[in-house]
């Protein structure tokens, strides 16, 4: 039985895929993602540094921006 949660959830996962499908195909390129050198993006640098994109097989690039 369906649940209003599993309603939802499958509404959002299907606009998401929608929206990013043009941005998201094999052999795409890059993934460039910037940051502000605060502590929130701790996420983003720890996982380039342990190396986390590549072990699953996502190419990006980390780069520092201006604040």
């Amino acid at each position: 039985m369906l649940t209003r949660r599993d309603v939802v959830r499958g509404f959002a996962a299907g606009v998401g895929a929608t929206l990013m499908g043009p941005y998201i195909s094999k052999g795409a390129g890059k993934i460039r993602i910037g940051f502000i050198p605060l502590t929130d993006c701790a996420t983003v640098v720890m996982a380039q540094e342990l190396g986390l994109y590549k072990k699953y097989g996502v190419d990006v690039g980390v780069t520092k921006e201006a604040s």
